[in-house]
């Protein structure tokens, strides 16, 4: 998703919670519960799906 990569190895903006879920942040930002329209149908069974969001993303 991006070049800069934490300690999960997922893009800046994108972690893995102590639970697996894929969530978005990074390493200085909070986490804040996110339910929107536009959200949901790039869940997965394990939070955030990145291989649809992958395919969702429009240049």
């Amino acid at each position: 998703m991006g070049s800069t990569q934490g300690p999960t190895k997922l893009g800046k903006y994108l972690m893995r919670s102590r639970i697996g879920e894929v969530i978005f942040g990074g390493k200085t930002m909070r986490f804040w519960d996110l339910c929107a329209p536009w959200l949901e149908p790039l869940r997965g069974s394990n939070g955030l799906d990145l291989s649809r969001l992958k395919k969702d993303i429009q240049p």
